[in-house]
């Protein structure tokens, strides 16, 4: 599988559930990639996990074959290589904190940049969120202020 394919593989994921099943169709191809992909260059990343969901994560990789460090490696291409699809998903899975971050914004005490940090998107995507809930990041007191700034904008 060369990167191309293995793009075209992720790219029909809409969430990472890679190991559900393990006679997911292309699973033991994309597992080659990766192992060929770790033997080149790579760079390390501690991460920190309760020992105990370690084991049991990794016990549970091994019965598709995969290590912990594959398994990261495909979640993590899956992240860069297909990033709208992970934002919603991330978006989908995480509505608490960002419905949280939401009402901190609409507040108006805390900034966009800060509410977007508090929900764990960057600016834009935190912009497009507030669009979909039908706030606006523009906030005016009355008609007066609104034309002004039409004005001079």
């Amino acid at each position: 599988m060369d990167k191309s394919s293995a793009i075209e593989w992720l790219d029909k994921w809409k969430e990472p559930i890679f190991f559900r099943d393990p006679q997911v169709e292309g699973l033991e191809d994309i597992h080659g990639f990766i192992q060929e992909e770790l033997r080149g260059e790579t760079v390390t990343i501690e991460i920190e996990f309760d020992p105990v969901q370690m084991e049991k994560f990794e016990k549970y990789l091994a019965t598709f074959g995969w290590t912990f460090e594959e398994a990261a490696n495909l979640y993590m291409m899956w992240q860069a290589f297909c990033p709208d699809k992970y934002k919603e998903w991330y978006i989908d899975t995480n509505k608490e904190r960002i419905n949280g971050a939401i009402t901190l914004y609409q507040q108006g005490n805390q900034s966009l940049g800060f509410c977007a940090a508090i929900a764990g998107l960057d600016k834009e995507t935190f912009i497009k969120v507030l669009g979909k809930h039908h706030i606006s990041i523009y906030a005016y007191g009355n008609e007066e202020e609104f034309m002004d700034e039409l004005k001079n904008s």
